[in-house]
């Protein structure tokens, strides 16, 4: 339609207007955007709608883990895998149970990785471990009250502790079968012997191979031949048979001179158990050397 040339000055104006305002509304419209469309009520009549399958297969997937709070397997107590042998003044000695290896410890020694010896006491010895602190006693279900093991009997020969020698040895006593020495006494003592061959072989001497049915050696019986200060300080008498060393069986000489090799020779040998067979019955005597 053709407007009329008197009225153009009018609406041309105002179509400019209204055409700007309908821009405006749209972009603003935009701007604001409309959110997702609802999606329709499933109405009660209407099937129900089956869940995915693979939804089904690992719905194990969709369930949060959680932490495994099943409790892990601790280790065995000190007093299953260590002995408490004995305990002179700030050290104790204790012993391993599966190798029967005998050591001295004091306070701030480590028995095991993770387990330190934190106290040493009168009576018994307390460990550091992971799991807290425990107490390791005296094993009197495995000793005798004097502490001879297995039951062995309690008599022993009374060294003489007012000799001349055993002082040299700076020696001492504790209880009925434990004796206590110095090590670079001890150490003096051997090299003199090794210097008079025929004072060593003395020793040996008196110490005569036992055989058993079948003609084994099943230890060997005091015959003191020499040295006899050397025996009386160690508390052993005429007949005495020897049966073990640190656990070990005499059953040849090679067994002994192999002891005192590494005795000798090994700074962390502090600890020397013998097995005797006095008048029938089973004993044992304890040796410190520190």
């Amino acid at each position: 339609m053709k407007a009329d040339g008197k009225y153009w000055h009018v609406l041309g104006p105002l179509a400019w207007v209204v055409t700007a305002l309908a821009v405006v509304m749209c972009v603003a419209s935009l701007l604001r955007g409309k959110g997702p469309e609802p999606m329709p009520e499933i109405g009660e009549g209407s099937p129900p709608q089956p869940a995915p399958r693979i939804l089904e297969r690992h719905a194990s997937l969709l369930v949060p883990a959680t932490e495994d709070v099943r409790p892990k397997p601790s280790a065995p107590p000190i007093g299953e895998m260590f002995r408490l042998v004995t305990i002179s003044l700030d050290m104790a000695f204790i012993e391993e149970r599966s190798t029967k290896r005998q050591r001295s410890y004091r306070a701030g020694d480590m028995l095991l990785d993770g387990c330190r010896v934190s106290e040493v006491r009168a009576d018994c010895v307390v460990v550091s471990t992971p799991d807290g602190d425990e107490t390791l006693r005296f094993d009197w279900a495995g000793t005798g009250a004097d502490g001879n093991s297995d039951g062995a009997a309690s008599s022993s020969a009374p060294a003489d502790s007012s000799s001349a020698f055993f002082r040299r040895m700076g020696g001492s006593r504790k209880g009925t079968n434990q004796w206590f020495f110095a090590r670079d006494a001890v150490l003096e003592y051997v090299d003199e012997l090794k210097a008079r061959p025929e004072r060593l072989v003395a020793v040996f001497d008196s110490l005569a191979p036992v055989y058993e049915d079948g003609g084994s050696i099943g230890g060997y019986v005091l015959d003191v031949k020499g040295e006899k200060d050397f025996f009386d300080a160690a508390g052993l008498l005429q007949g005495d048979i020897v049966r073990k060393v640190n656990y070990i069986p005499m059953t040849n000489r090679m067994a002994a001179e192999s002891l005192i090799r590494r005795f000798t020779s090994d700074a962390d040998f502090d600890f020397i158990t013998i097995e005797i067979e006095r008048d029938g019955a089973t004993m044992q005597q304890i040796y410190h050397v520190h």
